[in-house]
């Protein structure tokens, strides 16, 4: 019985007031949201202003949407009793705790569910069976999704949510405080507010200041709540300058009325003055221009605020600092440049002789002649006794062989000259049973003491051989490891290098980067000033003359912020800087490093072994 007087309220329909102005056609309104969805776009494509972007997103919200309609009571008024009556279902708990208190708009929706938006940007889905969650549940968890909750929107199927949204605003009261507040957010979007008071007792000072404070604005419905079956309207002379009219209802009726399908009982409760303000607010439209026009004004002031700021807050300040100082020292950069190319062009010629020192190495002396001449190597005392013992070694030989020629050429002229005498080799003689002249024989016994020497050098020579093939292999190991932590000390030379030159040019580039995000802004700044002059000042007859002149002066502050980044950025990109390269790469695969490999064959010094004894017959 109730549905059915609903709906007979939501077809009234109400004559609507001119306020003495002509209304904006349809058309350019759509054409108007157009202008400010733009405006949205370019915000929302940057972080760094967020919650600017939000608040005009709601402006463009509530601009297509139902009529708002913000609801406001404080504790203990009957608030929700008589939401919960209107929407003809207990969608709201009753609240003992004031830390559960959350703000909340109804709309409809042929899917129920609830939405929850939180402060950072983040918006999550529920289903209506959760709604409690967030409205009455008091757990750990519950709280804990609370954490960060800016409001939430309940949408249900709901005839009355059809042609208006409703908006709950929870007052706010510190203890020990005699201030009240409703959300700001909430406030500025309500194009209507019914304000609800408990009839059966004084209305607080709190309710007066917060409904003196909000009336300057929008005057509200003052809503009687009668919260018992006795009792009277307690008359307060004060507000009938902040309230545009008063009702006087019983929401506790009303819900009983529905209990019980009781229509006398819900006539009693007056709840259907409520249904019909609901609907004359929903059906004035001749409201809907002057307040998008009043909330973008107020907007735009928002705008010129974070505007202002941006070049001294972060990132813009110090991105804008790295590449002014760049440019700036850009000459002595390049000459510090030139010095560091200088300093890698010696890094990767040392770097190319020492990849193929071991490259032409295959004998000892060759060994030996890289230990003498490289300062690398002497260093290390170790390299240092093998090289000692390696010259050593080579000088023995020399001495051997020198030995071993000597006695050769001595023995050719002993014999040759035998020959000429004889007729034979001397070999014949000293082999034979014939005695000859004493000076052959002397000749013969010197020729056997240089044998006797050449035999104790040459075995002396082996056995240094012997030691220099054992320490071979420890020494080439550590040579190679020696040449390539050189190799390496000197890539990481070039790579030091190239990070200090990396870390800045990708410094730049990132302060480019962050710069270059500002670019929606600055484009949305033109779009707001084109806005401001040709919507709020040509629509100015819905604002006040001191809203005119502060819009003025916004758009003149907004004009005179220039966020010339981008001149910046040109002249960098004039400067045509060339990217830094991997050299060190490019060193490591064109000169690949040639490790030592001695065998030992390539160690042992070929040598003719000594001649034999000459026995000498003297018999």
């Amino acid at each position: 019985m109730v549905d059915k007087d609903l709906q007979n309220v939501s077809k009234l329909k109400v004559n609507l007031p001119t306020h003495g102005v002509s209304q904006k056609p349809l058309d350019d309104i759509h054409q108007f949201i157009g202008k400010i969805k733009k405006i949205h776009l370019l915000l929302t494509q940057n972080t760094y202003i967020k919650d600017t972007a939000k608040a005009l997103g709601y402006i463009i919200d509530d601009a297509v949407q139902n009529p708002t309609v913000l609801f406001v009571g404080m504790r203990g008024t009957g608030k929700t009793t008589l939401l919960n009556t209107l929407l003809k279902r207990p969608i709201l708990s009753h609240l003992k705790e004031a830390h559960l208190a959350v703000s909340s708009i109804f709309r409809y929706a042929e899917k129920e569910e609830v939405r929850a938006h939180f402060y950072d940007g983040q918006v999550a889905s529920f289903g209506i069976e959760h709604v409690g969650l967030f409205t009455s549940i008091d757990t750990s968890g519950a709280n804990i999704l609370r954490e960060g909750l800016d409001f939430i929107e309940i949408f249900i199927q709901n005839p009355l949510l059809k042609t208006v949204t409703i908006m709950d605003a929870t007052l706010v009261q510190f203890k020990g405080n005699r201030t009240a507040y409703i959300k700001e957010s909430f406030l500025q979007r309500a194009e209507d507010i019914f304000w609800i008071v408990n009839a059966n007792r004084e209305i607080q000072k709190v309710e007066l200041n917060l409904m003196k404070k909000s009336s300057i604005h929008i005057k509200p419905l003052f809503i009687s709540n009668f919260m018992s079956s006795t009792g009277s309207v307690l008359e307060d002379q004060q507000i009938e300058h902040y309230i545009r009219k008063r009702v006087s209802v019983s929401a506790l009726q009303a819900n009983q009325a529905l209990a019980h399908n009781d229509k006398e009982q819900w006539q009693q409760s007056n709840i259907d003055m409520i249904y019909k303000e609901i609907e004359q607010s929903a059906s004035d439209r001749s409201k809907r221009i002057p307040f998008i026009i009043q909330r973008l004004a107020h907007w735009v002031k928002r705008f010129r605020a974070e505007l202002e700021i941006i070049e001294e807050r972060e990132p813009y300040n110090s991105s804008l600092k790295t590449l002014t100082s760049f440019i700036e020292e850009f000459d002595e950069l390049k000459d510090t440049q030139y010095e560091e190319n200088q300093f890698v062009a010696e890094m990767i010629s040392e770097y190319e002789k020492l990849s193929c020192l071991f490259k032409e190495i295959h004998t000892l002396y060759q060994l030996v002649q890289a230990l003498t001449q490289q300062d690398l190597f002497k260093e290390d005392s170790i390299f240092g006794k093998f090289k000692e013992l390696a010259e050593h070694y080579l000088e023995e030989v020399r001495d051997y062989r020198k030995m071993r020629y000597q006695y050769t050429v001595q023995f050719d002229m002993l014999d040759q000259k035998y020959k000429r005498i004889n007729g034979r080799s001397i070999l014949s003689f000293l082999f034979g049973k014939r005695e000859e002249d004493l000076y052959f024989i002397n000749q013969a016994k010197e020729l056997n003491e240089t044998q006797q020497l050449l035999e104790q050098k040459y075995k002396s020579v082996l056995r240094q051989e012997e030691l220099l093939i054992e320490l071979v292999p420890e020494i080439l190991i550590q040579l190679n490891q020696t040449v390539r932590n050189k190799l390496e000390e000197i890539l990481k030379s070039i790579s030091a290098v190239e990070y200090e030159r990396l870390a800045a040019h990708t410094k730049i580039q990132q302060a480019i980067k962050k710069l270059s995000t500002f670019d929606d802004i600055v484009e949305a700044k033109q779009w707001v000033i084109m806005l401001a002059k040709e919507e709020l000042l040509n629509n100015s007859i819905w604002l006040t003359i001191e809203e005119r002149d502060r819009v003025v002066e916004d758009i003149k502050a907004i004009e005179s912020v220039r966020l010339d980044y981008s001149i910046f950025i040109q002249e960098y990109e004039n400067l045509k800087l060339k990217e830094p390269s991997q050299v060190q790469s490019l060193v490591v695969v064109k000169n690949p490093y040639y490790a030592l490999t001695l065998k030992d064959g390539d160690i042992r010094m070929p040598l003719e072994p000594p001649p034999p004894f000459l026995e000498l017959n003297t018999d």
